[in-house]
Formats: structure tokens, sequence, C-alpha cells
């Protein structure tokens, strides 16, 4: 054990997390995902950075609100359930024990060093507009690259990643669980809606053995993926492993919620395959900060 252990969020941050809700809700205006995925929301950071949501995590003498890992667990699942094209959560952990960005309100990505390409970096939210990338060199401009997952924002730079501090990569890795998680919860329950209303021979689907089971079986794997994030979050040490988990069981239910679904859960117009994509690229993402984190002298 690591000392004291928060399994519960906060009061604070439960309030946070659906006060980020109905802004996020209000911002997106009802639209799918698949509106705003590529285009973005209009305004959409203004908004976030006047409410102070990229500050969360940042210390009160640095201007914010000093919230635990714990607690922004909560809010990192939120910004995963909406998938607002906007780099919070980058923002969150940089003004926060990255302690980047003092002196302006742009939003922040940051960039990684690529497994399979060490002599490059990948930009997470480097495609966002005046956006600053602390780990880069100032002279380096990120041109936008990867369109897989386009509420990511990808960008790439031809130079290595800067280092970035122990804390920040847990921070990172935790919070990208989360949001990780929160897409696997919009999906699992966008399913249960859809079953419920769904019907084929007179009857809902959802009545149906095999679509509850695997309803059940989503359920359980989205809260083993939560556990696992809270577990990390909390034991720095086994983080590595029920992040690994945490992936595992997200993606097992993006593929059951699509399966509920049936041929539209594969349409472009629906959207399950942005949060799915969200997931994998997350996934990917976390696997090269765990790879950081074993290189000796890093």
């Amino acid at each position: 054990m690591t000392g004291v252990v928060q399994v519960a969020p906060s009061a604070v941050a439960v309030e946070g997390a659906h006060a980020l809700d109905e802004v996020l809700t209000r911002l997106v205006g009802g639209r799918p995902i698949a509106d705003y995925a590529l285009g973005g929301v209009d305004a959409a950071w203004d908004v976030l950075r006047s409410g102070g949501w990229d500050r969360v995590g940042a210390r009160e003498e640095d201007g914010g609100f000093g919230l635990p890992l714990r607690d922004l667990v909560e809010l990192a699942q939120v910004l995963g359930s909406h998938l607002v094209p906007v780099p919070v959560t980058t923002s969150i952990v940089l003004r926060g024990p990255g302690r980047y960005g003092a002196g302006h309100d742009r939003p922040l990505a940051v960039a990684l060093t690529r497994r399979s390409a060490p002599a490059r970096a990948r930009v997470v939210y480097g495609g966002c507009p005046d956006v600053a990338v602390p780990n880069l060199p100032g002279t380096v401009e990120p041109r936008r690259c990867d369109g897989f997952a386009p509420t990511l924002r990808m960008a790439a730079a031809d130079v290595p990643a800067g280092s970035l501090g122990t804390e920040v990569r847990r921070w990172l890795s935790v919070l990208w669980a989360a949001e990780a998680v929160g897409s696997a919860g919009r999906l699992l329950r966008d399913a249960v809606a859809h079953a419920k209303v769904r019907e084929q021979f007179g009857q809902p689907i959802g009545r149906f053995q095999a679509v509850k089971h695997l309803l059940a079986d989503s359920h359980l794997a989205h809260q083993e993926g939560l556990t696992a994030t809270v577990w990390a979050a909390n034991e720095p040490g086994p983080a590595p492993q029920a992040l690994r988990l945490v992936f595992r069981r997200c993606l097992f239910v993006s593929e059951s919620a699509t399966q509920v679904f049936g041929g539209i859960g594969m349409t472009w117009e629906l959207g399950l395959h942005f949060h799915t994509r969200h997931i994998v690229l997350l996934r990917d993402l976390t696997a090269d900060l765990l790879a950081h984190e074993r290189t000796p002298g890093t």
C-alpha cells in the first residue's frame, strides 16, 4: 500500500462531474458525435477554459483547484462519454503535476515518442488550433496526420518528444484509462436503451436471453475497468497491469455494444466507431507511456 487509499470520489468530484456533464451536453446541443467529431464544437475550449476545467488538477497556489488523481478520474469519464475534441485532459495534467502553461490560457497538447519510431513524436491534440506543446522545441510545428481517431486530433513531429516527469506520465495514463471507461460506459448505456426499444418477433430485443447475457457481461466488464482505473490511481506499482486490464475490458464493452445494435452499429452516422477508435488509440498511447516508464534512465 502507498498510504491512504481513496476508493470513492469526493463530494466535490461527484458534483464537478455532474456540472461538467451539463456543460458538455449544452455544448454538443443534442447533436450525434458524427456531427462534431471531425468539425469540432464552436467555442468549446473558450467555454471550458473560462470555467476553469483545465486547471482542476493544478495546485491552489498556481490558480487551480488541487483535485487529486482519484477525483480527476470522475471528470475524465465524463470527457470520455462526450468526446468533444478539445485537449482538456492533457491540459489538466500538464497544468497539474507538470506545472506547464503558467501565464497563458492556451490549450496544451503532449508529445510522445513512438515505440516503433523513436526519432519521431506523436502529438496528442497537436492538430488543435493555437495549441502549445510544452515538451517539443518551440521551433517545431506539429503537422496534422492521423485521422484514425479524430476526437484526439493527432499530429506528428519529426523529432523525439521531450521527457515527461514520472507523475505526468502516471496521471496521463490513468486519466486516459478513465476516458476509455467513460466511452465504454456511454456505449453500454446507449446499447441498453436501444435494446429496450428495438423490436424483433413482436418484442424488444432486450427480452432475449442472449442479449441480456451480452449486456450483463458488458456491465461487469465496465465495472472491472472502472475498478482497475481506481486501483491504478491509488497504487503506482501495479498500475501498468491494471491499465492493460482497463483497455481490454473497455474494448469488450465496445464490441458487445456494437453487436447489440446489429448492422446499424457499423454505420458512420450512429458513431459508435468514434468511441471504439478513441479507446484503441488511447490504449496504444498509454502503452507508449508505460514502455517509456520501463526504459532505464528515463
